[in-house]
């Protein structure tokens, strides 16, 4: 229910809700090597893996936001949370929504693309390093980002 409401929610709303389940996420991922044998590497490795195919240059915008919403998943998994894993993928569509409306208004979207891909491998960075304090932060600060270069924040 929550993937076909989610067409008509409020961009703010989802944000919000993806900025709280996120970095929440975050910091269980970065703390995930502290229990039971170091977390779900797979999905560590899978984020690793979309992070270098997103950054190859030239790739299709699609393309990109569907490897980006793989990445962010990928690091909900390795939290561990059955329910925000399936919160985050039931906004699926709405994020993507979003996101590719925001690119529309970017002033140099392969500039934003590289950017975006430097602040995946800092998020990442920090979660594999058990930095729950710096991905939660930079979590925070690409999402928020993105919102606001896109001209999508209100006000």
């Amino acid at each position: 229910r929550l993937h076909v409401a989610s067409g008509t929610l409020p961009v703010h709303d989802v944000v919000a809700t993806r900025v709280a389940l996120e970095t929440w996420a975050v910091r269980a991922a970065a703390h995930a090597g502290d229990r039971d044998g170091g977390g779900d590497r797979d999905a560590a490795a899978e984020a690793d893996r979309l992070v270098r195919e997103m950054s190859v240059p030239g790739l299709a915008v699609d393309e990109f936001v569907r490897l980006d919403q793989d990445f962010h998943l990928a690091l909900v998994r390795r939290a561990g949370n059955q329910l925000v894993e399936a919160i985050l993928t039931g906004l699926r569509s709405a994020v993507h929504d979003y996101v590719a409306r925001g690119i529309d208004g970017l002033p140099s979207w392969p500039d934003t693309a590289r950017r975006l891909c430097a602040e995946h491998q800092q998020i990442l960075d920090a979660v594999t390093a058990g930095d729950a304090d710096g991905a939660e932060r930079a979590t925070r600060d690409h999402i928020e980002g993105f919102y606001r270069e896109a001209g999508l924040a209100e006000g």
